[in-house]
């Protein structure tokens, strides 16, 4: 007796196992999770899902998708960018482009909420993205640690004021 799992390919184990990790953002186009974004219905014909590690990752562009209206593959604007199977394209006015590390074609996505998924993307991925959120992170820790510093002082002023009104 074989388990169900015996007969999936490695990929779909891969998959499987990834599946479990905690996603960034779902929608019918994308799932981007940790280290592994997958695109559905990506490959032609049979509309098979890609996978992209991140650490695969050399760019994330958000491009706005004016004259990207045919619903999979690629389009006479972006030559080397392939689109997956999305019958909703012409609607959407941004799509972002994802290139990979030594590989020419470039995988161009058109999620629900682009500027989300470019924000998870640049944010968590990119070194620039990286660094910002780091200089951030300093930022608020200076903000708040100057707060609580006026914090105190107020406090201590006003210990100091109701010990001059009591005597």
């Amino acid at each position: 007796m074989h388990s169900s799992c015996a007969y999936l390919p490695i990929k779909s184990i891969f998959i499987i196992i990834i599946s479990m990790a905690e996603v960034l953002y779902f929608d019918k186009q994308v799932t981007v999770y940790k280290d592994l974004i997958v695109i559905n219905r990506y490959f032609f014909p049979l509309a098979t899902s890609k996978a992209i590690m991140i650490s695969d990752i050399e760019m994330v562009s958000l491009i706005d998708a004016e004259g990207v209206n045919h619903r999979w593959g690629t389009c006479q604007k972006y030559l080397n960018n392939w689109f997956p199977l999305d019958g909703n394209r012409q609607e959407k006015k941004k799509f972002i482009e994802i290139r990979i590390k030594g590989k020419r074609m470039r995988p161009s996505i058109t999620p629900d909420n682009p500027d989300a998924v470019f924000q998870i993307l640049w944010a968590n991925f990119t070194k620039e993205g990286k660094d910002y959120i780091e200089e951030v992170a300093k930022q608020t820790e200076k903000e708040t640690e100057m707060c609580q510093q006026e914090l105190m002082e107020r406090k201590q002023a006003e210990e100091e004021a109701k010990s001059k009104y009591e005597a």
